[in-house]
């Protein structure tokens, strides 16, 4: 039954973790590698230049968990998945 609503429970918006401040982000140059002959279309991220996104770099693990725990228990199906 995982499968089935796998995607469902983890799919949660970037923008609903980063409300509930569980997302840590940074300002970040990013930029696609293409003249690399070991990285070549690598996304790259660094400081060494002005920023041109906003990246997300850590997520509070732990209010991560509480977040997927209670969205499991009020699963409609939530009994059947964790017995």
């Amino acid at each position: 039954q995982l499968p089935e609503i796998g995607l469902q429970l983890l799919g949660a918006h970037l923008e609903q973790l980063h409300a509930l401040q569980l997302l840590e982000q940074r300002a970040l140059c990013v930029e696609i590698e293409t003249d690399g002959e070991f990285c070549r279309g690598a996304t790259i991220g660094h400081d060494r230049a002005p920023a041109n996104a906003t990246v997300n770099v850590g997520i509070d693990r732990d209010g991560f968990a509480d977040l997927l725990v209670q969205a499991v228990r009020t699963y409609p199906g939530a009994k059947e998945v964790l017995s």
